[in-house]
């Protein structure tokens, strides 16, 4: 893949479709990538396509970065072909990093922690500035899918909690809070995977300061998206959900917040649950919620 980066970014974007469809629905073979074949001359293992896909992600485009690549820096601006790169692996990857055993591979390298590093500084880059960047959103939006499918798995849940617990909750917050829509969608499917993890109850600090944001989020997304496309509120409405299910501490949080049950049931109200399956989701989910913290 290195050879294909340095030959051409069609023909880079050609291997990755082919990695796609190689590992698409085939466990072995999403595997396989996370494996290293021995050098022919006998030196160090090369890299394994695993790690080259999570280099691409993490540095928009480019598998060997000579700085961080990220909004913000620095360093040189990601050509239009680089961002496709880079989006084209975290689709890969989306894929790939729900199977434990990449994942694993993917801790063992130390590419979780950077993943979140690296898409913690862009989104508070994006808070920082009012201009809009849509290669950079939509690329934000495809790496906040990647960490979704990590946070998919428990083993994947456990290190997000344990090794980037004090960058959780602000990157959380801005991904809630940003002005584009992708990323909104992408970064709550973060949120929702990693809520409905059985490590939560143990790591419950990380979600305290985020019950206000994330009910002011779903009033906003009440608000503005239409009933029958309610992809962002389902993974808050389901977040919330598994956040007060047998969580004695939520349920009192979220009870001595008035206003915010009050916006609950306002949304709840709101919603139409014949319209779609996904109004319906939403609505089922509120009902829960509610009930379980007013019993």
């Amino acid at each position: 893949m290195r050879t294909a980066h340095v030959r051409g970014s069609q023909l880079l974007l050609t291997a990755l479709r082919l990695l796609a469809n190689y590992s698409y629905g085939n466990d072995r073979a999403k595997t396989s990538l996370a494996t290293s074949s021995p050098s022919a001359s006998g030196g160090d293992k090369p890299p394994t396509l695993l790690s080259l896909l999570l280099a691409l992600a993490s540095n928009r485009g480019e598998v060997t970065p000579a700085q961080p690549r990220f909004a913000g820096s620095s360093g040189a601006v990601s050509s239009a072909s680089d961002v496709e790169a880079s989006n084209t692996a975290c689709q890969v990857l989306t894929s790939v990093l729900l199977n434990v055993d990449c994942v694993l591979a993917a801790v063992k390298a130390g590419w979780i922690t950077k993943l979140v590093d690296v898409a913690q500084e862009r989104l508070k880059q994006a808070t920082q500035t009012s201009k809009t960047d849509r290669l950079e959103a939509e690329n934000l939006a495809h790496l906040l899918s990647v960490l979704g499918s990590i946070a998919c798995s428990e083993e994947g849940a456990r290190v997000l909690y344990s090794s980037c617990a004090t960058v959780l909750p602000s990157m959380l917050e801005d991904a809630m809070q940003s002005s584009e829509v992708a990323v909104r969608r992408n970064g709550c499917w973060f949120l929702r995977n990693l809520a409905l993890s059985k490590a939560t109850r143990s790591h419950f600090a990380v979600w305290e300061a985020l019950l206000d944001v994330m009910v002011a989020t779903c009033v906003r997304e009440n608000e503005s998206a239409p009933l029958d496309d309610s992809t962002t509120l389902r993974s808050l409405t389901a977040a919330l959900w598994s956040l007060v299910y047998d969580n004695q501490k939520a349920r009192a949080l979220l009870l001595a917040k008035p206003a915010a049950l009050r916006n609950l049931q306002h949304v709840l109200a709101s919603r139409r649950p014949e319209k779609s399956a996904s109004s319906q989701e939403v609505v089922e989910n509120l009902q829960r919620v509610l009930l379980l913290v007013q019993e």
